[in-house]
């Protein structure tokens, strides 16, 4: 018999069923089918899940921690920002702030000034303490070549400010700038600008305690505040006749009365009506026509003229403080009493009886005596025999040290018949020491002139070192800060006799 074995199933067996069945279905199935595994297992489980999830997760992995933790916190929190945005920043770093608030500016912080009047701006800077602006003020006068005055231009008004700036068109000026307490401004300074930076004038810092100063500057074409050459002859009383065919080379000296219709003959026919004042230089050259209609006595009598005056050395006028000559005569010399400047003079002394100066103008102390600029000596002599007289002319000598070549060194030459403390001054001349070759070398300079009417005059001298701006002459020259003239001014008053001409001067 054949014994058939039955085949056993391949297929997996169904487990048993469960011996206790499951309470509830499952709930519903997931909407999005659960991620793929990890792709590598952790090794370790994680010890507590996190208690919230993480958001999504960061594009870019983030940074390594700092090694460090950052520094304290700062002091004090950073101000708020501003809420206007700020312009463009400034390419330098400010300065620092002043310590005391600027004053505000004079007129508008811009000054314009009419170019078609060709005007310039001046400025006047002036350096001082609060306490002592109350006692400051300045003005600026402007030369009237009409009058020949300053008159007002522009003042400080009731307000100083420490910067003026004032339109100027072209003209002379005259800066005032004055403290009524006389402290010379607390011992500040001032400076004075043309053209934005041009020096004109400043303060002296060695200066002492003053009332008021004064500076002249110019612009443009600049008019002499000098007096003229000559005094303006006055009217005359009678038109002249006819005009003459050529005009003349030089001024007379003395304007005539009238002009003679015909020339005089020579000698003259008819005898004056009184005799001359002074004799005869030399002899007549022609006989008398007539004879005498009396005899002369016997024997001649011999009639003793006056001398011709000799020369008078001058001395101190207690009234005046200058050289003084107070009777005429032919000449008259300060000799050796102005001789050095201010502090200068012979012997390691001052100048005698320094300035010696009418309207006291003072001198330099600069340089050193015998080497340095100064005044030895002012002689006034007549050029015609006899005492000097009104209407006579005179030649006026100075007696003078150059200082190295002269080429700079220049004597202005002034006479005036207002004898005191407030003369007029008129120019004559101008001499310089051009040549001279050695320092300290002594020479005379001299100028010719005709003596006005009046029975008392003064002449002044002054000397000074020409240099830049200073080529102008002047009756007075101050030495002031950096402008140093070395400056020596003398003046010598004289008396003459009264001329019985007539004379229209």
């Amino acid at each position: 018999k054949i014994q058939v074995t039955p085949r056993v199933s391949q297929l997996p067996v169904t487990p048993p069923p469960t011996p206790v069945p499951t309470p509830r279905p499952t709930p519903r199935p997931t909407p999005i089918p659960t991620p793929p595994p990890t792709f590598r297992p952790t090794p370790v489980p994680t010890s507590l899940p996190t208690p919230i999830p993480t958001p999504r997760p960061t594009p870019i992995p983030t940074n390594p921690p700092t090694p460090n933790p950052s520094v304290q916190p700062t002091p004090i929190p950073t101000v708020p920002p501003t809420p206007i945005p700020t312009n463009t920043p400034t390419p330098n770093p400010t300065v620092r702030p002043t310590p005391i608030p600027t004053s505000p500016p004079f007129g508008s912080s811009t000054t314009i000034c009419d170019t078609a009047a060709a005007e310039k701006i001046f400025r006047l800077d002036l350096n001082y303490e609060d306490d002592v602006a109350s006692q400051i003020s300045w003005k600026v006068n402007q030369f009237d070549i009409v009058s020949e005055t300053f008159v007002d231009f522009e003042d400080s008004g009731d307000s100083v400010q420490r910067t003026q700036r004032i339109c100027v068109p072209p003209g002379t000026y005259e800066v005032v700038i004055s403290d009524s307490n006389v402290t010379g401004m607390g011992g500040g300074s001032y400076a004075g600008f043309l053209f934005g930076n041009e020096l004109v004038f400043e303060s002296d810092p060695n200066g002492e305690n003053w009332e008021e100063k004064r500076h002249i500057f110019c612009y443009g074409e600049c008019a002499s505040t000098s007096p003229s050459l000559s005094p303006s002859s006055p009217l005359t009383e009678l038109p002249s006749t006819l005009p003459s065919v050529s005009p003349s080379t030089e001024p007379t000296p003395l304007p005539s009365v009238s002009p003679s219709s015909q020339p005089s003959p020579s000698p003259s026919v008819i005898p004056s009506n009184e005799p001359s004042h002074r004799p005869s230089l030399n002899p007549s050259q022609i006989p008398s026509l007539d004879p005498s209609v009396e005899p002369t006595p016997s024997p001649t009598q011999i009639i003793e003229l006056p001398l011709p005056g000799g020369q008078q050395d001058a001395e101190i006028d207690d009234e005046l403080n200058v050289p003084s000559c107070s009777t005429a005569s032919s000449s008259c010399s300060t000799g050796g009493l102005v001789a050095g400047r201010g502090k200068l003079g012979p012997e390691e002394g001052p100048e005698q009886n320094a300035p010696n100066s009418l309207d006291g103008c003072t001198d330099s102390d600069a340089g050193n005596y015998n080497i340095s600029e100064s005044i030895e000596a002012i002689t006034v002599s007549s050029n015609t025999p006899g005492n000097m007289r009104e209407g006579d002319s005179v030649t006026v000598t100075a007696t003078v040290i150059c200082w190295y070549t002269g080429a700079n060194d220049t004597a202005d030459f002034y006479y005036t018949t207002i004898v005191g403390q407030t003369p007029v001054w008129f120019f004559i001349d101008s001499v310089d020491c051009s040549g001279v070759g050695s320092v300290g070398k002594k020479q005379q300079l001299s100028v010719t002139y005709s003596l006005p009417k009046g029975r008392r005059h003064a002449v002044r001298v002054n000397f000074s070192y020409r240099v830049g701006d200073r080529d102008v002459s002047s009756s007075c020259v101050e030495s002031t800060g950096e402008n140093e003239f070395y400056n020596d001014v003398d003046d010598l008053v004289f008396a003459v006799e009264e001329n019985t001409e007539e004379l229209l001067i």
